[in-house]
């Protein structure tokens, strides 16, 4: 069996089959590459990790999503009420964390990654 074969079937182990979905258009040296990176992946701890998770525990505190608002759709009025609530968070010492998913940026209205958005009314 090909390593490509030896690959596809641990990934249809854990329905992960579409990460070479496309691999023939790779070039020889682009395919090795993701042949070997997808050959050291564990997915068995991957997939427990993904099932555990919702054994988070914190305590008295709650994990959930939290709502969305696009903030490119909020009056003057509103944008200002929401950053007054915010400072007024922070200035009692109380504050939440958000982590957010890879992605462009594109929804923020910002053309850098996440990581780089300072919101509209935020100071350093």
């Amino acid at each position: 069996m090909s390593k490509l074969e030896e690959i596809k079937t641990k990934l249809a182990t854990y329905g992960q089959e579409h990460l070479v979905a496309f691999v023939g258009e790779l070039s020889d040296s682009e395919r090795e590459s993701l042949l070997t990176r997808l050959e050291t992946l564990d997915l068995e701890l991957a997939k427990k990790l993904y099932d555990g998770r919702n054994d988070i525990s914190t305590g008295d505190d709650k994990i959930e999503p939290m709502a969305y608002v696009d903030r490119l759709k909020l009056s003057d009025e509103e944008n200002a009420k929401y950053i007054a609530i915010g400072e007024e968070i922070l200035k009692a010492g109380k504050f939440a964390s958000v982590t957010m998913a890879g992605g462009q940026g594109t929804r923020l209205g910002h053309s850098g990654p996440k990581g780089t958005y300072i919101g509209r009314g935020w100071r350093n």
